[in-house]
C-alpha cells in the first residue's frame, strides 16, 4: 500500500517531466535527464559555516536509528555508463545535532553503490538504474550507516514536489512505464534527497 501511495505522488511530476522533454522535441532515443532534485538551497552557505566555526567542547552522543539526512549526489550517473559494484560520493546537506552536539557537520562525505546497471537498447527496452546507500561519515570518520526507503522517498515527494530518484531506489514504481524505449536513466549531479540512519551508532560530538 506504501508503493502505491508513492506512486500516486511521484508518477504524475515524472509524467509532466517526460512530457517536457518530448514537447521539446526529444526523440525516443534520448536519455531521460531530469533538473537535479533541490529543496535546501543555502547548502553551500552551510557548509562554509561549519567549516569556519570553532570547537568548545567535544561530548559523546548517540545519533538514533531512523532519523532522516538530507543529502547530495555528486557524481552523475547514467545506466548507459554506471558499473554494478561501483561507489559514488554523497554529501550532508545540514548539521546533524544531538543534545546541543553537532555528531555529523554539513559537508561531510558518504557514499553508495550502484546495484543495478543495464543500458537502454536502441529502439528496445529503455534503461535501468538502482542504487542503494551504505554510510555517511562522522568526525572522526566513523561510518553512521543509512538506507533510501519508502519512508525517505515520501519525505523527498513532501520537500521537492517530485521524485525521480524513488525509482532508483524503491525499484519500478512506474516510471519504467513512462520511459520511452531506447532510453537510459540519467541522475544528475546536485540531486538531493534524503536517507535514514539504519542502526544506532555513539560517536564524539563537538559543542559550538
Amino acid at each position: 500500500m506504501r508503493i502505491r501511495r508513492l506512486l500516486a505522488l511521484v508518477a504524475p511530476a515524472v509524467m509532466l517531466t517526460v512530457a517536457a522533454l518530448s514537447l521539446a522535441g526529444c526523440g525516443p532515443k534520448k536519455d531521460v535527464v531530469v533538473t537535479p532534485q533541490t529543496f535546501i538551497f543555502d547548502c553551500e552557505a552551510k557548509k562554509a559555516a561549519a567549516q569556519a566555526r570553532e570547537e568548545v567542547d567535544r561530548q559523546q552522543r548517540t545519533i538514533p536509528a531512523g532519523i532522516m539526512v538530507s543529502v547530495r549526489l555528486l557524481d552523475a550517473l547514467n545506466s548507459a555508463t554506471s558499473i554494478v559494484g561501483e561507489t559514488f560520493r554523497i554529501e550532508v546537506l545540514e548539521d546533524i545535532i544531538i543534545d546541543g552536539a553537532v555528531v555529523v557537520p554539513a559537508g561531510s562525505p558518504g557514499v553508495g553503490k550502484v546495484t543495478l546497471a543495464v543500458p537502454a537498447k536502441s529502439m528496445g527496452r529503455a534503461g535501468e538504474l538502482r542504487l542503494s546507500m551504505n554510510a555517511i561519515y562522522t568526525y572522526d570518520d566513523i561510518p553512521v550507516l543509512v538506507e533510501a526507503n519508502e519512508q525517505t522517498a515520501a519525505r523527498d515527494v513532501e520537500l521537492a514536489g517530485k521524485s525521480f530518484l524513488a525509482y532508483v531506489f524503491l525499484g519500478p514504481v512506474g516510471l519504467l512505464t513512462l520511459l520511452q524505449k531506447g532510453q537510459n536513466v540519467v541522475i544528475p549531479a546536485d540531486s538531493q534527497f534524503s536517507v535514514m540512519v539504519r542502526m544506532p551508532v555513539t560517536v564524539m560530538g563537538r559543542v559550538y
